[in-house]
């Protein structure tokens, strides 16, 4: 059993690999599955993995009318073209 969580585990991953996590990402979007390629959506958002902070999140992009409080708010524009 590993001592870190799968958001863990992933966050590190991305940061010793970040090229081939980004390599597989977009060889991935081919089987139209979607991977965060800094980890957990929390890096690329830029916040912590709690609720204070996620609504804290969405109410300032829903006052602010974008996502450019975003850690990589491209990534966030990139997702919702995707879907």
């Amino acid at each position: 059993m590993s001592a870190y969580t799968a958001a863990e585990a992933s966050e590190i991953m991305a940061a010793a690999m970040s090229n081939e996590v980004r390599f597989i990402a977009r060889m991935l979007l081919n089987y139209k599955i979607g991977i965060w390629t800094g980890g957990a959506i929390e890096v690329h958002v830029g916040i912590g993995k709690n609720d204070s902070e996620r609504v804290a999140f969405v109410n300032t992009a829903t006052l602010e009318g974008n996502l450019n409080h975003a850690a990589t708010p491209q990534e966030l524009v990139n997702l919702a073209n995707w879907i």
